[in-house]
């Protein structure tokens, strides 16, 4: 390149020639060669040391161009080692601490692997905790902005070994073995003093703590679903429902449109219509359309093969989504999932009997769902376990329930941990207990 200014001696007749130059095409004719001196009184051996000098220093600089494209090379990737990369993981076990009442009907509880089992690792390591490190673990959860509850909450386990992407959610009515009046799962992040405190909670539902929580509301919904471009989505079913109080309107014809972020956040907020049709299990079944449209984008995006607008997204989960995630680990996550197929995803739903009802003390007879606890265990053993210890009933804290209702000496609570934490709950199974006696 030449700069503004500079003078190039390439064709200058006046320059000096180099040594190749002078010494072997004849540069300098009119100097007798038996002399052994050129005109600025050079030997032969000098100029030939002058070439191999000459010859070294050009070897030199292809060096250096290209230690330099090495350095950038190397530099590449250690930023991408450095800055992009998985979020830190968690510990050991759940450990469920048992306080001094006792739940009816005292309940019997195995005792957990205290060893790891013994895992042919093939190079994919697994710690003296047994914790398999290429299993990282999460908790999602959405907040309504009014209510402040979270009515979806979707447990995950990213497996690399073997490309899997497990994902199952927790109904929001589901029981939780919790103090306050309402014992249903969803209102348990809004009591916490702090995210870190609702991944205690969640431990006690899993049986471990997991590695990182992203808790977003709708208006972060509708962000990232824009950012990606939208979606296009077969809605199941007609959607007509107004609430005034939150200006909330929802409406949609059955069949396949491109939905942007608003529309995307009503219908994941669908639940019945003005006359009182739509979803027949309620919440179970609005579940199932949610995991049917989260599968559709993860399909989208395996297509395209990138995620739109990454640094964005990036962004988003930065700034409007309360998370202990970085930006730098939201970009391993994604460039993790983007090595995923489809039928590599899996969604599932805790195993739940949905048919229970309660009567709160505030007089209100509430429909909940009760886990299945063996079940769920196995379902956490199969898809969920970033350990190879099995997860027992010693690992949680479940509040079940067995019975219809709750009146009339037709159920009965109990807790894995063999402790209620609820007074109320505990004089409800003493009056059921004494009537059914």
């Amino acid at each position: 390149m030449k700069l503004y200014g500079s003078h190039s001696n390439k064709n200058r007749k006046d320059r000096r020639p180099t040594p190749r130059e002078y010494y072997s095409s004849g540069y300098r004719d009119d100097v007798p060669a038996a002399s052994g001196y050129n005109e600025y009184g050079e030997s032969e051996e000098q100029i030939e040391a002058a070439i191999q000098s000459y010859r070294k220093k050009k070897h030199r600089r292809v060096i250096v161009v290209l230690a330099v494209i090495l350095l950038l090379c190397v530099g590449a990737g250690a930023v991408w080692f450095i800055f992009v990369r998985p979020p830190e993981q968690e510990g050991g076990l759940n450990t469920v601490n048992p306080g001094t009442e006792t739940s009816f009907p005292p309940v019997a509880t195995p005792s957990p692997s205290i060893e790891p089992e013994p895992v042919s690792s093939d190079n994919w390591e697994i710690t003296e905790e047994g914790r398999k490190t290429y299993c990282h673990t999460f908790v999602l959860a959405a907040f309504d902005q009014v209510s402040q509850n979270t009515d979806t909450i979707i447990v995950g386990m990213l497996d690399r070994r073997d490309g899997t992407l497990n994902l199952c959610n927790i109904p929001r009515d589901t029981l939780a073995n919790i103090g306050w009046s309402n014992y249903c799962i969803n209102t348990i992040y809004k009591e916490c003093e702090d995210p870190d405190e609702f991944k205690d909670y969640i431990a006690d539902i899993l049986g471990y703590r997991v590695d990182s929580y992203a808790i977003v509301d709708m208006d972060a919904v509708a962000k990232l679903v824009d950012a990606i471009g939208g979606v296009y989505y077969n809605i199941p079913i007609n959607m007509d429902y107004d609430d005034p109080t939150q200006d909330l309107h929802i409406h949609f014809t059955a069949g396949e449109q491109w939905l942007n972020g608003e529309d995307a956040v009503k219908f994941l907020r669908f639940r019945q219509n003005n006359d009182g049709t739509g979803y027949g299990w309620g919440d179970l079944e609005r579940i199932e359309a949610q995991q049917d449209f989260l599968m559709t984008v993860a399909r989208q995006l395996l297509s395209l093969g990138n995620i739109p607008n990454l640094t964005t997204v990036a962004n988003i989960f930065e700034e409007d989504v309360i998370t202990d995630l970085s930006a730098a680990n939201i970009v391993w996550y994604a460039t993790e999932a983007l090595k995923l197929s489809a039928d590599d995803i899996h969604f599932m739903t805790v195993p739940n009997d949905p048919s229970c009802n309660i009567l709160l003390p505030s007089g209100e007879n509430k429909a909940v769902i009760s886990i299945h606890v063996d079940e769920w265990l196995e379902m956490v053993n199969t898809y969920l376990n970033p350990f190879t210890m099995e997860i027992t009933e010693s690992n949680v804290d479940i509040l079940t329930f067995e019975g219809p209702n709750t009146y009339a000496g037709l159920g009965l609570f109990y807790a894995t941990s063999g402790v209620i934490q609820s007074t109320y709950l505990n004089q409800f199974n003493q009056y059921n207990a004494g009537l059914a006696g």
